[in-house]
């Protein structure tokens, strides 16, 4: 399957990223208190408030919020990301998720241990990791 004709699971979990940064991860959340809870903890790391973002609300992508600067990394990041064909795939599926009242959090970490720190404090506060699997999806688990 090209990236062009992937298409997302009906979950609303799977989506087509082989492209995107490697060090920028990802954690679902069952709602928005959640991922705001785990954004504010990690802010007392060396992550910046433009290098995190929360997607949630009913009105799904329509509400990108970073906790930064407008002109932070991660809006830049996304504003590209939107004019890219294959992103609009990432987004249904993300839409899909907030939609259900979920929230999805983005944190663009340094390295290795950063990013162990990043997943810790996530996982500490209720956030399930996204785990890139192949080609254009990446899928949540445990």
């Amino acid at each position: 399957m090209t990236p062009s004709t992937a298409k997302p699971e009906a979950t609303g979990y799977a989506i087509d990223l082989e492209h995107f940064p490697g060090n920028t991860y990802w954690a679902l959340f069952d709602d928005e208190p959640g991922a705001k809870a785990a954004a504010q903890e990690i802010a007392k790391t060396d992550v910046t408030p433009e290098d995190m973002l929360i997607l949630e609300g009913p009105g799904g992508l329509q509400h990108i919020h970073p906790p930064g600067h407008e002109s932070g990394l991660i809006s830049k990041l996304v504003r590209y990301a939107q004019e890219l064909g294959d992103f609009q795939i990432f987004l249904e599926a993300c839409e899909k998720a907030i939609s259900t009242g979920k929230a999805l959090l983005v944190v663009r970490f340094v390295d290795d241990d950063h990013r162990g720190q990043v997943e810790r404090l996530t996982r500490i506060a209720g956030g399930k990791p996204l785990a890139f699997t192949s080609r254009w999806t990446f899928t949540e688990y445990a």
